[in-house]
């Protein structure tokens, strides 16, 4: 049996780590992920006066399943998404090494990077997803719902392939940046806390450190909130009422104002 130097054990860990996390990211945040795209299609509708409001109508309506509708593409997606997105953060990141390029920089550029290649995988799979959490508002769970592989199959025969990259440059505006966020924010907040507290020397300060500073990541990440409003409303349109990206923004802005964002 072969060896495998740090360089490829390091690829390798990161490969499966990713896929590990993103799964159990996917299960614990779906249910959130559900009522934030609830809240973000009310539009002048107003069903929902606020996030609790939300909640609590879906489960009284759709019942807690209601929570998880969608979540099929989500989960099955991540072994390639969370997977491409730190295995190939990890592998440019150690590329960049040689070059000069180090610290917060680097991990900028590798996680834009990343996030632009994810795009592939995710811009097909939030789309159906985003359907899949909007069908049947409001109904018991299960009254004229289809499922993913159902609604796949139709989409592809009324748009081929195109009718899955539906929103991709909003999309790609979306994850580009935030993981360049993301990952330089974590890398600079793990370099702060190792200069202000010393290098962590436990495996729990290991683990400290790296919670604090992905917590303090993922929230900065939430700047990009405003892409994600126009990108779910283009996504979730099956009526042709955008026209493109542009009319889309236009058309939320002057309807509902700033505050739909």
């Amino acid at each position: 049996m072969f060896a495998m130097d740090d360089t490829a054990s390091n690829r390798t860990s990161g490969f499966v780590a990713g896929w590990f996390g993103g799964c159990v990211a996917t299960i614990v945040s779906h249910p959130a992920d559900t009522i934030k795209v609830r809240m973000q299609m009310e539009g002048a509708k107003q069903r929902y006066q606020n996030s609790l409001q939300c909640l609590l109508n879906i489960c009284k309506t759709e019942s807690i399943r209601g929570l998880f509708k969608g979540m099929a593409y989500p989960l099955c997606s991540q072994l390639f998404i969370n997977a491409t997105v730190f295995g190939c953060e990890n592998v440019i990141f150690i590329e960049l090494q040689p070059q000069g390029l180090s610290g917060a920089r680097a991990k900028a550029v590798s996680g834009a990077v990343a996030g632009a290649v994810q795009c592939l995988i995710v811009c097909p799979a939030e789309l159906i997803k985003i359907r899949m959490q909007n069908q049947g508002v409001g109904q018991s769970y299960g009254i004229r719902a289809i499922g993913p592989w159902s609604a796949s199959k139709q989409l592809y025969r009324e748009q081929g392939v195109a009718g899955f990259y539906r929103g991709w440059w909003l999309t790609m505006a979306r994850e580009v940046p935030q993981y360049a966020l993301y990952f330089s924010a974590c890398q600079y907040s793990k370099e702060k806390l190792a200069d202000t507290f010393g290098p962590p020397k436990t495996q729990l300060q290991r683990t400290l450190h790296s919670a604090l500073s992905g917590g303090f990541a993922g929230v900065v990440t939430w700047l990009w909130y405003p892409v994600d409003v126009v990108k779910t409303r283009f996504q979730n349109d099956t009526s042709g009422k955008y026209k493109g990206i542009m009319d889309c923004y236009s058309k939320l802005v002057s309807e509902e104002d700033t505050e739909c964002c």
